[in-house]
């Protein structure tokens, strides 16, 4: 069973791309799987609700992009397993939503992803490659680091 659940292998990113992280805010977000459709063309919806906490450049950069990107998202569950959304058979629907919020709040960005798939969101347990180095996807574990200080 758990091999109908599991990825296998890395997924590849086209030549000089990376993944990249979004720090969102820990204890407001879910993700969820339902099935749709009719026999024999049944998939699962996966969904995905993250909040990021600002409405600065760079997340606004990125809500310009993903309103019409092709994006896959990794979300890392709080257990360290890793979770696909997005896939190159079916588009993914990303909605953010921008917010000042009131008073001194800093307000935030809502994140919505909708993505559908013959699994609900597949584990993902190979390598994610990021600018900090490279993370296992089945434990979130840092498997190489990048060193800081002057690459020049």
């Amino acid at each position: 069973m758990e091999k109908l659940a599991t990825l296998n292998g890395d997924f590849v990113l086209k030549a000089d791309k990376k993944w990249k992280k979004i720090d969102l805010i820990d204890s407001k977000g879910q993700m969820e799987s339902d099935l749709t459709g009719e026999y024999p063309s049944k998939l699962y919806e996966n969904k995905a609700t993250l909040t990021f906490p600002g409405i600065e450049e760079a997340v606004t950069g990125f809500c310009q992009l993903a309103a019409e990107d092709h994006f896959v998202f990794i979300i890392v569950q709080r257990n360290g397993k890793c979770r696909l959304l997005g896939s190159e058979m079916y588009d993914t629907e990303v909605k953010p939503k921008l917010s000042t919020g009131e008073g001194y709040s800093g307000g935030g960005t809502v994140i919505e992803i909708t993505s559908r798939d013959i699994s609900p969101a597949p584990f993902y347990t190979g390598i994610i490659e990021v600018d900090e180095g490279k993370i296992s996807g089945a434990n979130d574990d840092v498997t190489t680091a990048v060193e800081s200080g002057s690459h020049g």
